[in-house]
């Protein structure tokens, strides 16, 4: 399931070639193969090890399930607020499993992390507990800009899931 959602365009690669192999060969693969061909894809595609695909995506799910316990609500997977909030996961885990952080623009991004924190009370304090989660399991320091990012993605992910819920 990891798979198949956060890295869609890889898992559609795989799919096809599950059913190039099948119409090739005769040969039918189960559904799970596409997902461990997306997996070496995306090994690939980034230079990693299978291992680290795995850490990453178990971290973008961690994320993923302290969002929805905290606000206690399902996400909307086909929206294009959780894709970008997926793919902002992504660009995430990757700095946090690789210990980068980055200092740029440091002043402007702590007053607006200040203005907006005021207004989306919730998500920062989502991003919050996601700060002490990352921080405890791996020792990555989370500095304002990227509290920033997360607490501006969440509120739009949730915001557009609980409009989702009641329609």
């Amino acid at each position: 399931w990891e798979i198949q959602h956060f890295y869609t365009k890889e898992y559609k690669i795989a799919h096809e070639a599950l059913n190039s192999i099948e119409s090739m060969f005769q040969i039918h693969m189960d559904e799970d193969e596409a997902g461990f061909i997306a997996i070496h894809i995306v090994t690939a595609e980034h230079g990693d090890k299978v291992d680290d695909v795995y850490e990453l995506t178990r971290l973008i799910q961690d994320i993923m399930n302290i969002v929805k316990y905290y606000f206690k609500i399902e996400l909307d997977e086909r929206s294009l607020y959780y894709q970008r909030f997926v793919t902002h996961l992504k660009f995430f885990s990757y700095r946090v499993l690789s210990y980068k952080n980055s200092k740029d623009n440091e002043l402007l991004k702590n007053d607006l992390l200040e203005i907006i924190k005021e207004k989306y009370v919730n998500p920062y304090l989502c991003a919050l507990k996601i700060k002490s989660f990352v921080e405890q399991r791996y020792e990555y320091i989370l500095d304002d800009e990227e509290i920033l990012y997360l607490l501006i993605h969440i509120s739009q992910v949730i915001q557009f899931s609980k409009e989702e819920c009641s329609k």
